[in-house]
């Protein structure tokens, strides 16, 4: 039936490989990925949304593209339900791989759920999954690779396969600073959902008051759009002016440019500025 027989219970994982990358784990355990599968019907393998990327259930697929069928408890025993656990756990890493570009860009494995092609009195559907479940461990370490977890006996799967798993994971996300000339602080920082503004003031501290509002303001539309999103996703707006006084003028230019449908949280208060001459600051917070 399959060339390999894998024992029931892994070597577990060294405390050491929570600081080594995912090759050096993955060759420390002799793990190799097959191709990055396809879907079988009309879905998708994997889908991105924010930092967590949603996997498809995955067959128990080998590198040459044999699929291991069969019920466990009948014609398969536990060691070759784990062995078919762990191939679909192979073919999860490699559409992770596939959606990241490396298994270094996963943050952690949050869930797996396998469903066992199970016998009617065959009840060790969890250790059938730990062939899935050590993978991961081995693969990314104990503190990212340890998972929340189902294991769920049916009485068939798609195309007679032993088992099928599928995951959700977290990417870790890719921060982007754009710097200023202020060596203390970054201009931008864009973590891929949320951007985030330092405190933005006008160019020209001699103007009134009406114009460093409006190209302050302009300002922050360029940042936001070099970080590909806009006022329509502001979520939250800190606004400082040098003389409350000034409080009605600035809101009348704030409220013509801020989104009528999108409107941020905000304060506003008084208070010193960082240079004579300002009288306007505004820091802001967006979604992507």
């Amino acid at each position: 039936m399959f060339r390999t027989l894998f024992s029931r219970t892994a070597t577990a994982p060294s405390s050491l490989s929570r600081f080594m990358g995912t090759a050096a784990n993955m060759s420390k355990h002799g793990i190799a990925l097959p191709p990055a599968p396809g879907p079988k019907a009309n879905y998708l393998p994997y889908k991105r949304v924010g930092n967590t990327l949603y996997l498809s259930g995955h067959l128990p697929l080998d590198d040459f593209g044999e699929l291991l069928t069969g019920t466990v408890g009948k014609d398969l025993d536990v060691a070759m339900g784990q062995h078919a656990a762990k191939l679909c756990a192979l073919n999860l890493l490699a559409s992770m791989e596939h959606a990241v570009g490396s298994l270094d860009e996963i943050a952690s494995v949050t869930k797996l759920v396998g469903l066992v092609r199970s016998a009617d009195d065959f009840v060790e559907q969890h250790l059938v999954m730990n062939g899935a479940s050590d993978v991961m461990v081995q693969v990314f370490g104990p503190d990212a690779g340890i998972h929340a977890r189902s294991a769920i006996g049916v009485n068939t799967l798609p195309l007679g396969m032993a088992v099928e798993v599928e995951a959700v994971v977290e990417i870790k996300p890719k921060v982007t600073r754009l710097h200023t000339d202020d060596p203390r602080m970054s201009g931008v920082v864009d973590d891929g959902e949320t951007v985030y503004l330092s405190g933005q003031v006008p160019a020209d501290f001699d103007a009134p008051l009406e114009e460093q509002v409006s190209s302050t303001l302009a300002k922050v539309d360029a940042l936001l759009e070099s970080a590909g999103t806009s006022k329509k996703n502001l979520v939250s707006a800190q606004l400082w002016l040098k003389n409350m006084d000034d409080f009605g003028e600035m809101n009348k230019i704030w409220s013509a440019w801020v989104d009528p449908e999108n409107k941020p949280v905000r304060a506003c208060v008084e208070a010193p500025m960082a240079a004579p001459g300002i009288l306007f600051e505004v820091m802001v917070v967006a979604k992507k």
